[in-house]
């Protein structure tokens, strides 16, 4: 292999095709590819396997050190060539088998050869798929501190790191997106191997796919007339067996797909749940008609009368490891355990759920088991006496749908309607780091693999995730010091520095990249630290005790700044600076809230008081005029900050303590938070609640509008719908507005707010009635390709539109006919236009890079282009006072007009593209692939392939800002090498030691 292994081994021309696409693939790689060189890449991790165990007791011999000196030399010079062939040949999984083999014989190669794990699991399918982007779309997001980021250096030039804005620090947790149903997913598993994965769906289908490239094996296996509930593998992973709403169970054969024997029928409703016995020779089914049934796993006849004592569907089954009981959960709200040899009821229904029970699991060793139930929580269970361990665990905010132990029973995962996994501590039962996110709807189903590595969930969005279980780890080593518990911390304002309050009395000050604690600990108080906080402007340290007293610190020096604030007569819980750091605010133990003065540390005014119980979390306004409070009495305030009187009544809905409270940025709105597990949003007004989030569309919402009385928000959305909502409460208003056959880019309100104009890809535009969603007319049809941009003229009888065909089109917003012919004279697609405020003229922006003014009677352009950009423009409007046009494009924006024209270097979309894309044309599939119309070719081609992780916060057009937690991120694909120019993405510079074997 040292011999022959090189770049682009499949002499590939260009990266914008799939290998599917190539002609003559076969015929080209029966060439490039020769027996000898097949047969190493497939099977070199066996020959070392047993060579290794043949010389094993002489581990220090001449021929086993020059083994393990050629396989890290191959890993840092050969193992992408190596892949590259895999992939090639379709046969990527082999990665995974190999570095798996390689783990258990050789230590000090685990490092390099986890990485390779982790990333066939990631770019397997991306690399089978169009191998090129093992280079291409893998080295952007190799995580730098990995083994396999020195390779990808060694091996690829450096500009190609450049393309993806965001550092990559770790393995993502979502490792691969299995598409292929076309309904949602109601249950998935691994084989006991943890190679496979078996899916069943609404569609009525199972399928089963690669766990490590995540790419379907074989086609669908199809026979069930209804939708598939439940599956499962038998524990020698040879046979898979499947409940349906069609009432029945069958069994497959799980090589070959096809169906064992006749369908089990026996039930006379829906079968909701399926499970294997340990030994394979049984399957137990649950069913919608309250009863379970026992089945031979080998003659599909039923075993004994139906277990029946469920007083409602029953929605989980499962055998303990010993094969010796059942446990079953049901929508009654109770658990019951069967013995599973004489099928009668042991002891008495589990009954501490308050909702239905969805799902309930064994634990490994039989001792517990789990359940997951419609109340939100989950609950574990002694298997032998039926009482409840611990208390509920409760961190999901919607019903529990799925639950399982991991292979050694440490850890729970759970799945939720409310789209998000967890993983618990079995024992302790705390939540394991934040929750896995990224689905998009409900998660019906989860599982570990055998290992315990890797969690598999399903959901209703379609589609099934693969993600890293050993999430949740720590940035660095724990910040210790503290001798006791620690219960207050906060960042100073530029991030640098952490303040830590202590059960030890002290307060601490921590370097926030190194960890290292800064000078020695701040100690005055008499008792535990209950409360700290920065000021504005990163000074001062305020801090609250169990001593009934506040003290602010010198934040460089550590010096106690003048006498404590003492006035309360319990503990402080909470303290927080006014924005302009001039005052303090508490809330104490003793039911109060006091205002300091930070300056002087005397008290301002009486203190405010109102709640019944302790006052938990305290803040300011942003203008500094109202302090919000929440209470250990389940309400929360609103105060006047300088007369200290309460504004209007308790904000209540909350049915326990409220922990923490703040302002939004406006001072709008406040977000509570609550030992409910709850969330709340409300507005700061009236104190009233506000709804629900916006959740509606099932892919990237592409374009929204608010009304011109700003009661609604029009919305366009990649799942060809228009959605409208209520801007106070976030509740859809109606139906979604469907008529558009792709991906809807661009959407506005008519001036007097009664219709909606809608632009598409489907190259077509649509007027609707913005009160009855219903479609006004046909569609507005003459563009000859895709429509980015439409606009209503200001007195809403006329509509502008920009299409990818060079052309702007007026049409009339009654009849919906073309007015006059196209405004022609844009030698790129129009990205944007917009009407001017008295309705006269039109601006229009373009991928030509310049900017046009059009009379709106006449369709003539006024005066020449405006040409100031170096790249595409990709928004244009104009002026209130009608001045003015402001322009946007890829590098930066420019303003126009009567006053001289100024170039900002400030880039409101910061992102970037190559000279032949803009990202108006560009768009990402469900697989994860970027695709863009290539201006050359004339035909859309793929770009690069994203990990699902960044699809979310990836910056798009028309996006203007993202807001998240994970920050946003951008592409730049200047200087990226790709199409028939993406072998430049190598360095010549991978050579190569050899040693001899």
């Amino acid at each position: 292999m040292f011999r022959d292994l090189h770049f682009n081994m499949g002499k590939l021309e260009s990266s914008y095709v799939m290998n599917s696409e190539i002609k003559d693939l076969e015929t080209k790689l029966s060439k490039s590819l020769t027996p000898e060189i097949k047969y190493a890449c497939r099977w070199w991790d066996l020959h070392f396997q047993n060579m290794w165990q043949s010389d094993s007791g002489v581990e220090n011999t001449e021929a086993i050190k020059t083994w393990v000196k050629n396989l890290e030399n191959f890993f840092f010079h050969y193992s992408l060539y190596w892949m590259e062939v895999l992939g090639l040949m379709k046969e990527i999984g082999i990665a995974s088998r190999t570095a798996e083999h390689t783990i258990i014989f050789l230590e000090n190669l685990k490092k390099c050869m986890t990485d390779i794990l982790q990333f066939i699991r990631i770019f397997g399918k991306v690399i089978t798929t169009s191998t090129p982007h093992l280079y291409l779309s893998g080295m952007p997001f190799v995580p730098e501190n990995s083994q396999l980021h020195k390779v990808f250096e060694r091996c690829c030039n450096k500009q190609q790191k450049a393309v993806f804005s965001k550092q990559i620090d770790n393995w993502p947790d979502d490792q691969v997106i299995l598409k292929g149903h076309t309904g949602g997913i109601t249950a998935v598993m691994f084989s006991p191997d943890g190679k496979r994965i078996v899916s069943g769906s609404s569609d009525q289908s199972i399928r089963i796919w690669n766990a490590d490239t995540g790419e379907a094996i074989g086609g669908p296996l199809q026979g069930h007339s209804d939708s598939v509930e439940s599956v499962a593998f038998s524990p020698d992973g040879k046979r898979i067996v499947s409940g349906s709403d069609d009432k029945s169970i069958r069994i497959w054969n799980a090589d070959t797909g096809e169906a064992i024997g006749d369908p089990l029928q026996g039930h006379s409703s829906q079968v909701t749940s399926v499970a294997f016995s340990p030994d394979g020779k049984r399957i137990v089914s649950g069913s919608w008609n309250a009863s379970i049934r026992i089945w031979n796993a080998d003659t599909g006849e039923a075993i004994g009368d139906p277990l029946q004592g469920h007083s409602n569907y029953i929605t989980s089954v499962a055998f303990s490891p010993d094969g010796k009981r059942i446990v079953s959960g049901s929508n009654d709200d109770s658990i019951r355990i069967w013995n599973a040899d004489t099928g009668k009821a042991i002891g008495d229904p589990l009954q501490e759920h308050s909702e239905g029970v969805n799902s309930v699991a064994f634990s490994p060793d039989g001792k517990k088991f789990v359940s997951g139930s419609n109340d939100d929580s989950i609950r574990i269970w002694n298997a032998d006496t039926g009482e409840q361990i611990g208390y509920p665990l409760r961190r999901h905010s919607d019903r529990v749908t799925s639950v399982a132990f991991s292979p050694d029973g440490k850890r729970i995962v759970s799945g939720s309607v409310d789209k998000s996994i967890r993983i618990w501590n079995a024992d302790t039962g705390e939540a394991i780091g934040d929750p896995l996110q990224g689905h998009s709807k409900s998660v019906t189903s989860v599982a570990f693999s055998p290992d315990g590595k890797r969690i598999v969930s399903g959901s209703n969005d379609d589609s099934i995730r693969i993600w890293n279980a050993d999430t949740g780890k720590a940035i660095g080593d724990p910040l210790q010091g503290h001798s006791q518990e620690v219960n207050s911390v906060a960042f100073s304002p530029d991030g640098k520095k952490i303040v830590s309050g202590s059960d030890d009395d002290s307060i601490r000050i921590w370097n926030a990249d190194t960890g290292e604690q800064i000078g020695y600990p701040l100690r005055r108080h008499s008792d535990w630290v209950t409360s700290v906080a920065f000021s504005p402007d990163g000074k001062r340290i305020v801090s609250g005790s169990n001593d009934d007293s506040i003290r602010i610190w010198n934040a460089d020096t550590g010096e106690a700044i003048g006498d404590p604030l003492q006035g309360h007569s319990k503990s402080v819980i909470s303290v927080a600076f006014s924005p302009d750091g001039k005052r303090i605010v508490s809330g104490s133990c003793d039911m109060s809230i006091r205002i300091w003065n930070a300056d002087t540390g005397e008290a301002i005014g009486h203190p405010l008081q109102g709640h019944s119980d302790w006052v938990t979390s305290v803040a300011f306004s942003p203008d500094g005029k109202r302090i919000v409070s929440g209470s250990k009495d389940d309400s929360i305030r609103i105060w006047n900050a300088d007369t200290g009187e309460a504004i209007g009544h308790p904000l209540q809905g909350h049915s326990d303590w409220v922990t923490s409270v703040a302002f939004s940025p406006d001072g709008k709105r406040i977000v509570s938070r609550s030992c409910d597990m709850s969330i709340r949003i409300w507005n700061a007004d009236t104190g009233e609640a506000i709804g629900h989030p916006l959740q509606g569309h099932s892919k990237s919402v592409t374009s929204v509008a608010f009304s011109p009385d700003g009661k609604r928000i029009v919305s366009g959305s990649k799942d060809y719908s228009i959605r409208i909502w209520n801007a106070d409460t976030g509740e859809p208003i109606g139906d979604p507005l469907q008529g558009h056959s792709n991906s809807v880019t661009s959407v506005a309100f008519s001036p007097d707010g009664k219709r909606i104009v809608s632009g598409s890809w489907d190259m077509s535009i649509r007027i609707w009635n913005a009160d009855t969603g219903e479609a006004i007319g046909d569609p507005l049809q003459g563009d000859s390709k895709e429509v980015n941009s439409v606009a209503f003229s200001p007195d809403g009888k006329t509509i502008a539109s920009g299409s990818k065909d060079y052309l702007i089109r007026i049409w009339n917003a009654d009849t919906g006919k073309a007015i006059g012919y196209p405004l022609e004279g844009h030698s790129g697609g129009v990205t944007s236009v917009a009407f001017s405020p008295d309705g006269k003229r039109i601006v229009s922006g373009s991928w030509d890079k310049s900017i046009r003014i059009w009379n709106t009677d006449t369709g003539e352009v006024i005066g020449d282009p405006l040409q100031e950009h170096s790249h595409e423009v990709t928004l244009v409007t104009v002026s209130p006072d009608d001045r003015r046009v402001v322009s946007i494009m890829q590098g930066s924006y420019t303003t126009s007009g009567n006053d001289k024209s100024i170039k900002h270097s400030q880039n409101p979309y910061p992102y970037l593209i190559s000279q032949n894309f803009s990202f108006y044309s560009c768009y990402i599939d469900a697989e994860g692939w970027l695709h863009g119309w290539h201006s050359d070719l004339g035909f859309s081609v793929i770009i690069i392939w994203i990990p699902p992780k960044f699809h979310p916060t990836l910056f798009f057009p028309p996006t203007h800002v993202i807001i998240s937690q994970n920050g946003s991120c951008t592409l730049d694909l200047l200087n990226f090498a790709c199409g028939k120019d993406w072998i430049q993405c190598h360095s010549r510079n991978n050579v190569a030691p050899l040693f001899r074997w």
